[in-house]
Parts: structure tokens; C-alpha cells; sequence
């Protein structure tokens, strides 16, 4: 059977991962820090430090509740769940980015934009959270639904799982052998 790209990326030996993750937190923090913040230059180099910290977890957590859901259908039969709110926030993080940089670009002084600016960047930042910190559950539910081999499972087994992938640096070393039993079958 054809190795899929998801599974070539949570099988990525954790010291990889660890040093990726390492290297584009301080390299974007760095570069954050060229410019003076709220300057046009420093926001642009913001945003896309921003996507380029994101977007590899956001991969990594994607490919293992995919990969998750793939192999607990084929091996319990149960029917995979759609990748909600990673699509929402590949839609919503992006476009929270763009936002704030135009807003810091342009710095609009009408009344009417500024309570426009005021409603849509919560609003933006609101739904990237919660969809981000969502996304990361549903990874650990899918990784938990296909070791416990059931259609749910509960809250409190469920928790460090999450834990162990938001603090992935560290929490990937304890994952991998479970990634690698999971990829086994």
C-alpha cells in the first residue's frame, strides 16, 4: 500500500519535529523583532512569521487526526469524521492575519472603520482560537478513538492526549511510540 503524505509527516522522528518547531519559533521571533512593531515592515514580516510558525503544527495535528480517522475506519469500521474546524481555520487564521495587517498598514481614523476594525478582530481572533484549540482536540479524539478502537470516547481520556499536542515540542516524544503502533497496522 502507497505511503500517504500524512502519515510521512507524523512519522517524522520527534527529534525532527522538536527541532522544526524550535527553529521557527525563535527564527519568527528574530524576525519579528527586525523592525519596530506597528511599523508597515514589521507587520508584514509578523504575518508571514505567523504562517510560517502555524502552518507546520497545523499540518502535523492534521495529518494525525486524518491518518487517525483513516485507520480506525479501516480497522473498527467506523465512518471518519469530517475536518471541520480545520477548515475553519484555515480560512479564519489567515484572514485574522490579513486583517490586522491591513488595519495596521492603512490605520483607518473614521469612526465607521474604526468600529468595524473593533467588531471583526475579535470576532477573527474569537473563532481562530477556538478553532485552533478545537482542531488540536479533534487530532487527540481521533488518535484516542483509534487506540481505545470505540466510536467515542470520554472527556477525561481524551485530555492529556490534547495536552501532549498543544505542548508539542515535549508532548511528541511521549506520542510517537502510539503514532508508530497506529502506522504498524
Amino acid at each position: 500500500m502507497k505511503t500517504r503524505w500524512t502519515e510521512r509527516v507524523i512519522a517524522l522522528h520527534p527529534g525532527i519535529v522538536t527541532g522544526v518547531f524550535l527553529l521557527l519559533f525563535f527564527g519568527g521571533a528574530a524576525a519579528i523583532n527586525i523592525f519596530p512593531f506597528g511599523s508597515p515592515p514589521a507587520m508584514a514580516i509578523w504575518t508571514v512569521s505567523m504562517v510560517f510558525m502555524t502552518a507546520p503544527l497545523i499540518l502535523w495535528h492534521y495529518s494525525l487526526r486524518e491518518v487517525a480517522e483513516r485507520k480506525a475506519e479501516d480497522r473498527n469500521g467506523m465512518r471518519p469524521r469530517k475536518p471541520l474546524l480545520f477548515m475553519i481555520l484555515v480560512i479564519a487564521f489567515p484572514l485574522f492575519l490579513g486583517v490586522q495587517a491591513i488595519y495596521s498598514v492603512i490605520q483607518p481614523t473614521s469612526e465607521s472603520a474604526l468600529r468595524l476594525i473593533g467588531i471583526t478582530m475579535p470576532v477573527l481572533m474569537l473563532i481562530t482560537v477556538v478553532s485552533y484549540f478545537g482542531a488540536i482536540w479533534t487530532a487527540a479524539d481521533s488518535l484516542m478513538r483509534f487506540d481505545k478502537g470505540s466510536a467515542s470516547v470520554p472527556f477525561h481520556t481524551t485530555i492529556v492526549t490534547f495536552l501532549l499536542e498543544f505542548y508539542l515540542p515535549i508532548g511528541v516524544w511521549f506520542l510517537h511510540p502510539r503514532i508508530r503502533r497506529m502506522l504498524a497496522q
